[in-house]
C-alpha cells in the first residue's frame, strides 16, 4: 500500500462527506502536514478539524519547505505537501491545483488527485459510483467541470 501526504481541499471534502474512510483503507499512511492542519483549523466551525485530529490513522508532520518548490508561489498547503513528498519520496502528494500538479511533475513526484482517489476506491470495492461520490463532493463545494466528471467516471467504467 501507497503512502500519501494530503492538502487541505480534499481532506475537507472527504471528510464533509464521510469519505475520508477510503484514505485509510487505501493508503498505508495518511500524513497531514502542519501547514495543512493549520488550514483545516481555520475553519474549526464545520467540525473537520475534530474529525481529523480524532482520525488515529492521520498523521501531522512537520514539512521543511524545499525553496524550489517555494518559488512556485503555490499557496501554504501545496507547498507543505509538495515539500513533503520531496523530503519523502515514498509518499504521493494528494492535491487537486493544476499549478501544485505541473509542480510535482516537474520535481519528479508522484501525485493524486480527489478524482484518482475516487476511482481507486470503486476499484477496491469501497464505493459503488465514482459520480455519486463527484456529486457529494460538489454539494460540499468542490468545484469541478462537468467534461472532467465525465473523464472520471469514463475512467472508472462508468456510462453516463
Amino acid at each position: 500500500m501507497e503512502r500519501i501526504v494530503i492538502n487541505a481541499s480534499p481532506l475537507i471534502l472527504f471528510c464533509k462527506t464521510d469519505l475520508e474512510f477510503m484514505l485509510r483503507a487505501l493508503f498505508s499512511a495518511v500524513v497531514i502536514p502542519t501547514g495543512v492542519m493549520e488550514e483545516i483549523a481555520a475553519y474549526e466551525q464545520d467540525g473537520v478539524a475534530q474529525q481529523v485530529r480524532a482520525c488515529k490513522e492521520f498523521s501531522q508532520e512537520l514539512a521543511p519547505v524545499v525553496p524550489l518548490v517555494q518559488g512556485w508561489d503555490l499557496g501554504k498547503g501545496e507547498t507543505e505537501v509538495i515539500s513533503f513528498a520531496y523530503h519523502n519520496r515514498e509518499h504521493i502528494a494528494v492535491l487537486d491545483d493544476a499549478a501544485a500538479k505541473a509542480c510535482c511533475r516537474v520535481l519528479g513526484l508522484k501525485s493524486l488527485g480527489t478524482g484518482s482517489i475516487l476511482i481507486l476506491a470503486k476499484q477496491q470495492g469501497l464505493i459503488p459510483s465514482v459520480r455519486e461520490a463527484l456529486m457529494l463532493l460538489r454539494k460540499q463545494g468542490m468545484w469541478i467541470s462537468d467534461p472532467v466528471v465525465r473523464l472520471l467516471c469514463a475512467k472508472a467504467g462508468e456510462t453516463s
